[in-house]
């Protein structure tokens, strides 16, 4: 059995009930690990309110993900907030897909395809959509294309002027 470590984004409070009545507690700033067999349980209507960030690179045992990430989806609402100082480990260095492949809460197209979408789950959701136009188009490349066409397509859009690089 896959022992990946899944971690859940709550807005507080009991996110599902399992069987037998056990609940599933938040804690340490609502983010939950949670092992796939208890995800496997979640009927399908809990299933379909379930989205995995994919592509999280910040530490994965940071207690302090809740608020960055709200932090950051404030902001790209264009709502004037604060902006949020991250003081994990590895911080300073900003965002990098070949360190988010290395976090072990790293969703891969493998992943996806083979366990997740079996499993009943169908949101998925990619981070650093802000970060810039090549990072994203190496997400969109890693998880849209097929990896045989990915460095047709990255070609033709470096080609054609389409990605503003600068």
């Amino acid at each position: 059995m896959n022992k990946k470590k899944i971690r859940l984004l709550t807005t507080g409070g009991t996110i599902a009930s399992m069987p037998g009545g056990q609940g599933l507690e938040p804690h340490r700033s609502d983010v939950m690990e949670l092992a796939l067999e208890q995800l496997r349980t979640l009927p399908p209507e809990q299933k379909a309110k379930v989205e995995f960030l994919c592509n999280e690179c910040c530490w994965f045992g940071c207690t302090d993900r809740r608020r960055c990430y709200e932090n950051v989806s404030r902001r790209n609402l264009g709502e004037l907030c604060p902006e949020h100082r991250c003081t994990a480990p590895g911080a300073a260095e900003g965002y990098r897909f070949s360190k988010a492949m290395r976090n072990p809460g790293f969703i891969g197209v493998e992943d996806i395809r083979s366990t997740y979408l079996p499993m009943g789950f169908s949101q998925f959701k990619i981070e650093g959509r802000g970060l810039g136009s090549a990072l994203v188009l190496e997400f969109l490349l890693y998880y849209l294309t097929k990896p045989e066409h990915q460095l047709q397509v990255r070609e033709e859009i470096y080609l054609d002027n389409m990605l503003d690089l600068f």
